[in-house]
């Protein structure tokens, strides 16, 4: 075995140790999926950031600097905008209200049948997507550093990313990613500084890269704002960071723990598309986006100690992974299994489901990962807008506008849905993004609609 494939096993084996003495913990679902609320600021300090710099932070970050230049060192920026922001929006409808789904937001405002309707769009365009992108991440990772085949990789991805979440739910999840951000943290900081140091520094990178990825303003606006709504407001209504917030202690610590992992993060990403930019210098051009950040690790460094940069990635796609697979297990559990199928399940039974639930989300992932070849970016930037012109506009207008109707909302999800991908079959007209029409009409009908009707029944309205 060579010094990368060690490095890689070892970590594996301490995740799982540390996997199997959170096993002992979990005794009940409310365990299983929140940690019964109990979760310091440090804990969800590491859970942000593992949720930030799984494998679209890293391999698409990197990717991107690869391909794009310095014209996109500021893309990742709105995303963490928006990680802030979700505490200060959302945090006391979570905590008040008990609150651990975003679908259960939507129901216990407008009923069962919408709360429904967003457990489709979040678990399908949302969550399940972002699994699907972590096994890309990992299995590209895997065969960077193994000789197999890719498809084998993927399912061995699988068994990671499932076996760790099976093995103590919420709190080995937060257990592993505290442990973990610490490495993840100093590895790609580090790694970008070295990258750099080899190429002169970031200005001699900048002179010798082409003038039109030189720029770091360089992308036309339109391009600018699309990569910003692709990346950024889609969190407000991710399930993992509402799931987070449920699982901190306290309000505060739900602020504090996410402002701290969003910052961090931030930096993380950034220095990420650094790794990528550097990478122009040293890789053939024809290098694929996804293989960016482990090629670079092989090139810097001997196998003995490029070891320790091997064991970043896989901290932070694992981490990412087992909290997006808690988060959908978590709505199809609660949304749709308890609401719908068996209502008087008890604490014991919901924990086999959410099990049970686990296997099969990362199952189907896996399904579509195998199925999937035209690289994470592409995959990711195709579905997940989808979910943010839904939920995004409708969230925070039924939070702050008392006058907000079940029709506005409904209305304003399929509407926006529908016509962005109309306008994506379309080529996207006047070079505007999918992403940017649908919000604005999703924003315009929830207000309208809204304005010319009435609830059905009493909304139950949680925060006004």
């Amino acid at each position: 075995m060579t010094g990368f494939q060690i490095w890689f096993v070892v970590f594996l084996v301490l995740i799982g140790v540390v996997g199997v003495f959170s096993l002992k913990r979990v005794k009940d679902s409310e365990s299983f999926v929140t940690a019964n609320s109990s979760l310091g600021f440090f804990q969800i300090f590491g859970n942000t950031v593992a949720y930030c710099i799984g494998s679209y932070a890293l391999l698409t970050n990197s990717g991107m600097g690869f391909a794009q230049g310095a014209t996109f060192i500021f893309a990742p920026l709105a995303f963490y905008v928006c990680v802030i922001l979700t505490p200060v929006l959302f945090a006391k409808t979570v905590k008040d209200n008990e609150i651990t789904t975003v679908p259960q937001f939507f129901t216990q405002q407008f009923g069962k049948g919408v709360g429904t309707y967003v457990v489709l769009i979040v678990g399908l365009f949302s969550i399940f997507v972002l699994i699907v992108v972590q096994i890309l991440g990992l299995s590209s990772a895997i065969t960077t550093f193994f000789d197999m085949d890719i498809n084998v990789a993927k399912v061995i991805s699988f068994v990671l990313c499932v076996g760790l979440t099976l093995m103590g739910g919420m709190v080995s999840v937060s257990r592993t990613n505290t442990a973990q951000v610490g490495i993840i943290i100093v590895g790609v900081i580090l790694m970008a500084a070295i990258s750099l140091s080899r190429v002169g520094g970031f200005e001699a990178l900048l002179s010798a890269m082409p003038a039109e990825k030189s720029d770091p303003l360089g992308l036309g606006f339109a391009e600018f704002v699309s990569l910003m709504l692709i990346s950024g407001p889609g969190v407000l209504c991710n399930q993992v960071m509402w799931q987070t917030i449920a699982s901190a202690k306290s309000k505060k610590t739900a602020y504090t723990g996410i402002l701290a992992g969003a910052l961090v993060g931030s930096v993380v990403s950034v220095s990420a598309v650094l790794i990528g930019m550097a990478g122009t210098q040293f890789l053939p051009a024809s290098t694929g986006q996804d293989q960016v950040y482990p090629a670079m690790i092989a090139v810097l460094f001997n196998p003995a100690v490029g070891g320790i940069f091997v064991v970043t990635l896989l901290a932070a796609i694992l981490s990412s992974s087992t909290s997006l697979i808690l988060g959908l297990t978590s709505i199809l559990g609660n949304n749709v299994y308890k609401e719908y199928i068996n209502p008087q399940a008890t604490s014991a039974q919901m924990l086999k489901i959410f099990r049970f639930l686990s296997v099969a989300a990362g199952a189907a992932a896996l399904a579509v990962a195998i199925a999937v070849n035209n690289g994470i970016w592409s995959f990711y930037a195709l579905i997940t807008p989808f979910a943010t012109v839904a939920l995004v506009c409708p969230s925070i207008v039924s939070i702050f506008w008392k006058r907000t109707t079940k029709p506005g909302i409904v209305s304003a999800m399929t509407l926006a849905m529908l016509v962005s991908l109309v306008w994506q079959l379309m080529g996207n007209p006047l070079g505007m993004a999918k992403v940017i029409v649908g919000m604005l009409v999703s924003l315009v009908t929830v207000v309208l609609v809204s304005l010319v009707t009435k609830n059905p029944e009493p909304s139950g309205n949680t925060q006004k």
